[in-house]
């Protein structure tokens, strides 16, 4: 964010908030619309499983062992893998839908077999 006075007056400019891209960068997101699930299997194999199973409800899901992100359905989101972690963002949500209930499908999907 950028910071500017002129004229007195204090502008904050939002133009350069908008162009970071938070999938170059694994940050630890932390809010009530994050969540960590550490998991004990191959990162990769448990990927595979998810995306199945989000496609399986008309979810997309895109990305690899490093971070990507998921859509459909009124949800949207992304996830970042930081060893045995993987950390969930949700960006979007239907209003009546909490979070509380889109974090158990998404760990019901993640353990899912």
């Amino acid at each position: 964010m950028g910071v500017v006075q002129r004229n007195g007056l204090v502008v904050v400019s939002y133009q350069k908030i908008s162009k970071i891209d938070l999938h170059d960068k694994n940050p630890r997101i932390r809010s009530r619309n994050s969540f960590t699930i550490e998991v004990e299997e191959y990162i990769g194999a448990l990927l595979e499983r998810v995306e199945r199973n989000l496609s399986a409800y008309g979810i997309n899901f895109q990305g690899g062992i490093k971070g990507g992100s998921f859509e459909g359905r009124g949800i949207g989101g992304r996830y970042y893998v930081d060893g045995r972690e993987i950390t969930i963002h949700i960006d979007k949500k239907p209003p009546l839908v909490t979070i509380g209930f889109i974090k158990e499908s998404i760990k019901a999907s993640v353990f899912k077999v």
